[in-house]
């Protein structure tokens, strides 16, 4: 990454002209990462982290217990200004073409930004940990918002087909969440009847239904919230452009995707032949 010395442009991609006003930056040093230079550079950033994180404390306190979902809103803006900070980070030491002579300065920066992502991966944690404050009404709520949210951090803001191949691939690994989910929820007498035959304390079975329960919830949360985020990303396309058709006329598609599909079709296929058998698979517990 250089910095245009005129319009202070940070240029990612090109290194000979500026991206912005395509002034000469060939002599520019390229830069390297370092902690407390990033902050300084992006503290506009940092200082609207700060002031969402008070906004998102403050809603959290003084709301009602079933008006306290409203408060997502300041956070996911901040979580995904942690997120970007560490993907802008990243393209630092990514963008810069790094010579031989350079290796010092590469481990150096490297290692910053090592302590950078955990630094930031605790606070993004903390920040969802914080969640569990949330009345129960609310965290259905607060669960499929950060299940669309995952999805569309993640969603390329290319339109091209690498767009499209995103998308797609949204859709499927949300509807193979959902098929887990039901899984889940069909092995749920099962896994009762299971522990109730190993004679486990009480502790040990609360946390067996806790962990099983969280579980659920969040392929559910990830299922519906993936399917929110595919309608989102398809917005505006025609229908011959659709992801869902458009994604296999490209010759050159990953092998994985279409796998993935054939895997998912067919767990879908064995899930609906026991859905229809629900009477016969569940005869002895009646």
């Amino acid at each position: 990454m250089k910095i245009c010395y005129r319009c202070d442009h940070e240029n990612f991609v090109r290194d000979d002209f500026c991206e912005r006003c395509n002034n000469s930056i060939s002599d520019v040093r390229p830069e390297s990462f370092d902690i407390a230079g990033f902050i300084r550079r992006n503290y506009q950033l940092y200082g609207t982290f700060g002031i969402l994180i008070a906004i998102f404390e403050y809603m959290l306190k003084e709301l009602p217990d079933d008006r306290k979902y409203i408060s997502i809103f300041p956070l996911i803006i901040a979580l995904y200004l942690i997120l970007h900070l560490i993907a802008k980070g990243s393209q630092i030491i990514r963008s810069r073409n790094w010579q031989h002579d350079d290796e010092l300065l590469r481990r150096q920066s490297g290692f910053n930004f090592f302590v950078f992502c955990i630094i930031h991966s605790l606070l993004f944690f903390a920040l969802i940990l914080s969640l569990i404050s949330l009345s129960e009404s609310a965290k259905n709520f607060v669960g499929f918002v950060l299940g669309v949210f995952i999805f569309l951090v993640f969603f390329s803001s290319n339109f091209s087909n690498e767009q499209n191949r995103k998308s797609f691939g949204i859709l499927i690994f949300s509807v193979f969440c959902i098929e887990v989910f039901l899984t889940l929820i069909l092995l749920l007498p099962f896994v009762a009847v299971a522990v109730d035959n190993q004679n486990m304390t009480k502790d040990v079975v609360e946390k067996i239904a806790f962990y099983y329960t969280w579980f659920t919830q969040l392929f559910i949360y990830l299922g519906i919230g993936g399917i929110i985020a595919y309608f989102i990303t398809i917005f505006g396309f025609s229908e011959d452009t659709i992801p869902f058709f458009s994604v296999f006329k490209q010759g050159n598609e990953p092998d994985y995707l279409k796998l993935f599909l054939g895997i998912v079709v067919l767990y879908g296929i064995i899930l609906g032949t026991f859905l229809l058998s629900l009477k016969s698979l569940y005869a002895g517990f009646y």
